[in-house]
């Protein structure tokens, strides 16, 4: 999911993208904790084990509180009726990134017990008048292997979760480089030459398209809008580092990709 967030007002503004996910009380909750410690009222009900921060949220006794961490780009509840993970994977930022008194993980219990927030932020940014960010988050939901026990604190159950979270990838990877590189879409490809992107096997329904580029803050750096077709686009040439470019098709199909720019030696 990407969530595109635009000041639309004539002064700067600062702020972090928030995911709030509410989910029952039936299973733990597992993160990993990058640095640093869990925080917060609520913060006495975790556990952690092996660098993994768990929460038996069944069990708690802190209600109506909150707990905060600096996570390592991802968060899990464990349904343990069904034996189901539920697993979101977001940008991992530094702990001096998040928003004042905030975290990139929170977790909150509600007073009545009939919910658990499994909530996840973005860097604290300054986004200037018109301009946008964007924030993406990928969810996934995996069935638990039979072998292995819905335990906290198990090692197979870790291991497993943490390979899950490790082969999600937020977008697909492109290595941009002074040569030439090809985005592939269902039927259509972008093809990246310097100061250049050519549009492959694109029909006239696909326009108006909107291509944009962000970069690694979530910043917009650069965005085209094309009104007919045409077969090429200029694009500026950029800093080495990672950016994510998105389109946006006529039929408001959006496509992502993962760029890294890499400079010839």
């Amino acid at each position: 999911m990407n969530y595109y967030i635009k000041n639309e007002g004539t002064t700067p503004i600062s702020l972090a993208p928030w995911e709030i996910t509410r989910v029952p009380l039936n299973g733990p909750v597992i993160f990993k904790l990058e640095d640093g410690q869990v925080t917060g009222t609520l913060a006495s009900e975790t556990t952690v084990i092996d660098t993994h921060v768990w929460y038996d949220q069944q069990n708690t006794q802190g209600s109506g509180s909150k707990f905060f961490a600096n996570g390592n780009g991802w968060i899990a509840y464990i349904n343990t009726n069904q034996k189901l993970i539920f697993l979101k994977k977001f940008r991992n930022i530094a702990a001096e990134s998040a928003a004042p008194s905030e975290a990139e993980v929170e977790v909150y219990t509600s007073g009545d017990r009939k919910y658990t927030e499994i909530e996840n932020q973005g860097p604290y940014t300054n986004i200037s008048a018109k301009d946008s960010m964007v924030y993406t988050v990928r969810w996934a939901v995996r069935t638990i292997p039979a072998n292995i026990p819905v335990t906290i604190g198990d090692t197979s159950l870790t291991n497993y979760i943490d390979d899950v979270a490790n082969r999600l990838r937020l977008a697909d990877t492109l290595i941009f480089n002074d040569v030439t590189s090809k985005i592939s879409i269902p039927k259509r490809t972008l093809e990246y030459a310097v100061g250049q992107i050519t549009l492959n096997n694109f029909s006239t329904s696909d326009f108006p398209l909107q291509v944009s580029i962000f970069d690694a803050l979530g910043k917009k750096v650069w965005q085209k809008r094309m009104e007919h077709p045409q077969p090429t686009i200029s694009v500026p040439s950029l800093p080495q580092g990672i950016y994510f470019l998105y389109l946006l098709d006529n039929q408001q199909r959006r496509e992502t990709a993962k760029i890294v720019i890499q400079k010839s030696l």
